[in-house]
């Protein structure tokens, strides 16, 4: 027999014990030879898990014996003196396999020796992954994009191998061994990244290094559900029942039954209820003490159970106190959380059970915990403690009224910047999901179509809705008035007739949300997608492709924002490859901060791919248009002294005028993708500029930089006669935009300059530029201060950060990159790592830290500089886009006057103004430059 509560060797196991009785039938001796292979093998194997895993409790033999006790204890004692017959249960094979499962469970939390030296070759942040070798398999491939997607930890190890202090190696190891810990801890029974291919690798293993083991019975291979079986453990009751759906018992060609549902059942629940001091020996605990607080409470959550022990009928189960007790309420806390997670496996079991129905050949099972006091334990806090649930609570109201302030925000509406941040990250998540799978299908040389495989690397993530090109992707925005759909109580109740209220309705054509998403994200305050774990993968392997990842949103405040303005909001949601089944879109309805969530599925044909979100203004707000203010507000807010700040007046009635419009303008300045603003059909309008309505890319030159003709030829005039020259016309002027993107940090450079006329042919590229000679245009001497002349109290460099507007630059503006009056229109927008901190209101900054973002945006200029003075080369990496923007209304700018470009002690700085800077082809490749003053 076993000894107490744990199977020290085979012979103790009543599976064991019944599969030797049949050892006569044919094929069964195999299966046992197997068993005890595998045995000696899991043996050898398990004690691997603890150079990972050094804070753990064990994962060693001893976890399998209790593991395996406890699955014959579930089992009806009566049922093993009974000797086993053809067409009963519990068959040579159902014992076999509920053994070999219990042996590689835990196989994916150890890793051979290559692997590990695998692992460890993808860990320098400074290398590609194709410097590692060219055979890393899928799971190494993971390893990476999780390790790179530990920003903080990455730049901690970056910062110590710069500096170098004392024992830094120690610690650089340290951080790397916790991620690596952490990713196979997360990853050793989960099949969303091929992490069953690492447990198969070990059975694959096990049948070419030790001969006697074969995973086949009466000629047909069991291996591949016994590795479900085995990840079962670490995934949901409704994932298991969804792998084995429609087979969860099979007939073998023995005849036999094999019941794989029972045998995850069993193994789920022998895993859990493994807890108690015997996989914490204290004598371990002493000399390997844990190194964090985490790691010490789960020790001491099994340290103080001293054995659990199950009622005559088995219908309880007690975890009973050790004599080392439960030092501290926390602990208690921890156990009593641990036995309610017991008692939800044993009640889903049940269900399942239930839910399945009788059957003849089903195996049997008893379980414990039909009540809430059948789970229980005896612990008592030592030194007086009381054990009372007492902890800090969030007062909703007062969280409501932190969040919706203005201490917070400083402005009511910018609650819709919170979601035009929102959709913005929705439309480029999108395209760069359809970016990813265009460059995974032409590595696989896939053609994309109906039926088509997908590329592996995308297995598990989620899927899109395709876009052609970036022209498909916008967001809109309108506002007007409508009946409020108020349908809170039945016509009945007497309410009052429904009101016309104000609304403002912001929808785009991104990615939409799954329910699941909604309810894990969207509505959980401060929870953002983008920090999720699931996310964190796509995001990495999209970095691995340099796709430009960087999110606005990261505070996940969004939709609890509305309600600054609001007292309805409602939500419309479809996601990308929208079914009827968990992709199914959604109507959401909530009423108020406080208010429960209605939903109601839709038909996934009502709506395209994307999420609008309506805001019903309360009573005592109206959204307006005031299109005589608009521009001239803009003018200052963007190029002047960032005094405008407000965008709603409040009246002596008491209400609140909002106005969309000029709120939208102010904070966004270089959208990705195109925001199209309708105002209502009233009169006002009509006098709204037409381009004011398209804010996109170039909507700051076309709208807000005109100058009148008549201020270009004064200065012209004026320029002609200190010089002696003729005045000639210039012409209309023309922008000539380039823009460049850094991969390293997702941030954009905007390099705009103002083109005559007849120039605007010759000037195609940033080069161009500097090879007009004075003979082709004679001009070029009295360009120098027109900029600085027309627009002397514009500030040409505009720092923004992830496409938005942060008035607050003092920080940034250390970082003098460019001079004002140069004659180009620079935009910097920080994004990734180069993106200081914000405060959720976005108008403020936070400080520089030592480690923070400061040192990524002096490099971010230093690449940008030594490209611009590296010549053709350099200046070439602008060539990623140009436009060809016309106004109707000419623009003064120079042809581009650049400063001298100087790198002091790592520093960049700026000085003074050239007159000219020509640029000369000597040779191929290299430029020289003269100067003339």
């Amino acid at each position: 027999m076993a000894s107490e509560q744990h199977i020290c060797d085979l012979s103790e196991s009543r599976f064991f014990q019944r599969l030797q009785q049949c050892e006569k039938r044919t094929g069964v001796g195999a299966l046992v030879e197997t068993v005890k292979a595998t045995w000696e093998q899991a043996d050898a194997v398990t004690k691997r898990v603890s150079v990972d895993f050094r804070d753990y409790t064990l994962h060693d033999m001893r976890h399998l014996g209790n593991v395996l006790w406890l699955m014959e204890q579930l089992v009806p004692p009566d049922f093993w003196e009974t000797p086993w017959q053809p067409g009963q249960p519990v068959g040579p094979l159902q014992c076999a396999v509920s053994i070999l499962a219990v042996l590689v469970h835990d196989l994916g939390m150890a890793m051979p020796d290559d692997k590990r030296s695998q692992l460890k070759s993808v860990e320098d942040p400074q290398q590609s992954l194709s410097d590692a070798g060219s055979d890393l398999d899928r799971d190494v491939i993971a390893y990476r994009r999780h390790f790179m997607s530990q920003e903080h930890d990455v730049r901690a190890i970056q910062a110590l191998e710069r500096e170098k202090p004392k024992g830094y190696k120690k610690r650089v190891e340290h951080i790397r061994q916790q991620i690596r810990t952490e990713y196979l801890r997360q990853t050793h029974a989960d099949d969303a990244i091929g992490c069953e291919h690492r447990i198969g690798s070990w059975l694959e293993h096990f049948e070419q290094q030790e001969k006697q083991i074969s995973f086949e019975y009466a000629g047909q291979p069991f291996r591949e559900k016994l590795a479900q079986v085995a990840l079962s453990h670490g995934q949901s009751l409704a994932w298991l029942e969804k792998t084995f759906a429609g087979n969860a018992i099979e007939t073998w060609r023995t005849d036999e039954t094999i019941d794989w549902l029972w045998t995850g059942w069993l193994l789920r629940l022998g895993d859990i209820l493994d807890f108690d001091a015997s996989r914490a020996p204290k004598v371990l605990f002493r000399q390997f003490r844990p190194g964090n607080d985490t790691s010490i409470k789960h020790w001491y959550q099994h340290l103080c159970i001293g054995e659990r022990v199950f009622n005559s009928d088995f219908s309880r189960v007690e975890f009973r106190a050790s004599s080392t007790g439960c030092p501290n309420p926390d602990i208690l806390a921890g156990v009593d959380s641990y036995c309610g997670w017991i008692r939800d496996e044993l009640k889903g079991v049940r269900e399942q059970r239930e839910k399945r129905g009788d059957s003849s050949v089903a195996c049997p099972l008893r379980l414990p915990g039909h009540g809430e006091q059948d789970v229980s334990h005896t612990l008592q806090i030592a030194g007086g403690w009381n054990s009372q649930p007492v902890k800090f609570e969030l007062s909703q109201d007062q969280v409501v009224n932190i969040l919706m302030g203005e201490e917070l925000y400083g402005e009511p509406s910018l609650c819709l910047r919170e979601l035009i941040q929102n959709a913005l990250d929705a439309l480029h998540l999108r395209w760069m999901r359809t970016e990813l799978r265009r460059k995974l299908e032409e590595k696989h040389n896939i053609t994309p179509g109906p039926g088509t495989p997908e590329p592996p690397e995308l297995h598990g993530l989620e899927p899109v809705d395709r876009v052609r090109d970036k022209s498909e992707l916008e967001v809109k925005v309108r506002w007007d008035r409508d009946t409020l759909p108020d349908d809170r109580w039945p016509t009945e109740a007497g309410r009052h007739p429904r009101e016309e209220r104000s609304f403002i309705e912001i929808e785009d054509n991104g990615v939409g949300m799954t329910f699941d998403v909604v309810t894990r994200y969207f509505t959980q305050i401060g929870c953002s997608y983008y920090k999720s774990p699931e996310y964190s993968r796509e995001r990495a392997l999209m970095r691995d492709f340099k796709l430009p990842v960087s999110e606005i949103s990261q505070f996940g405040i969004g939709i609890l924002s509305c309600f600054m303005l609001a007292d309805l909001v409602e939500v419309w949601t479809v996601p990308s490859r929208a079914d009827g089944d968990s992709r199914q879109p959604h109507h959401l309805k909530v009423w108020g901060p406080d208010g429960l969530f209605w939903h109601k599925a839709l038909s996934p044909h009502d709506r395209p791919c994307g999420t609008s979100i309506r805001m019903w203004l309360r009573s005592d707000v109206d959204a307006i248009c005031d299109p005589e203010r608009l521009l001239e507000d803009l003018k200052s807010y963007h190029f002047g002294d960032y005094e405008v700040e407000t965008y709603s007046t409040s009246t002596s009635d008491g209400r609140t005028s909002v106005d969309p419009l000029r709120a939208i303008w102010s904070t966004v300045v270089w959208p990705r993708y195109p925001i199209s603003l309708q105002p209502p059909a009233t009169s006002e309008r009509e006098s709204i500029p037409s381009d004011a309505c398209h804010l996109d890319d170039t909507a700051v030159l076309r709208v807000l930089l005109p100058i009148s003709e008549d201020a270009i030829h004064q200065t012209l005039q004026k320029l002609c006669e200190e010089t002696d020259s003729a005045v000639q016309d210039v012409g209309p002027l023309t922008w000539r935009v380039w823009d460049q993107e850094d991969l390293a940090t997702a941030s954009r450079l905007r390099f705009a300059v103002a083109v005559p006329g007849s120039d605007l042919q010759r000037v195609q590229t940033a080069q161009d530029l500097f090879e007009i000679e004075d003979e082709d245009f004679p001009l070029a001497t009295l360009r120098r201060g027109l900029a600085a002349a027309v627009l002397p109290d514009y500030g040409l460099t505009r720092w923004i950060v992830r496409g938005m507007s942060v008035p607050e630059t003092d920080e940034l503006n250390v970082f003098h990159v460019f001079t004002h009056g140069s004659g180009a229109y620079y935009i910097v927008d920080l994004g990734g790592h180069a993106a200081p901190g914000l405060t959720s209101d976005r108008i403020r900054i936070k400080r520089t830290r030592r480690d923070g973002w400061a040192p990524e945006v002096q490099s971010l200029i230093q690449r940008w500089a030594a490209q611009l003075a590296a010549g053709v080369n350099g200046l070439s990496a602008l060539r990623s886009r140009q436009h060809a923007i016309d106004s109707n209304l000419p623009h003064p700018k120079s042809l581009f006057p650049v400063a001298d470009w100087s790198l002091p002690d790592g520093q960049l700085s700026l000085r003074g103004h050239i007159r000219l800077l020509q640029w000369k082809l000597i040779g191929q490749r290299h430029f020289g430059i003269s100067l003339r003053l």
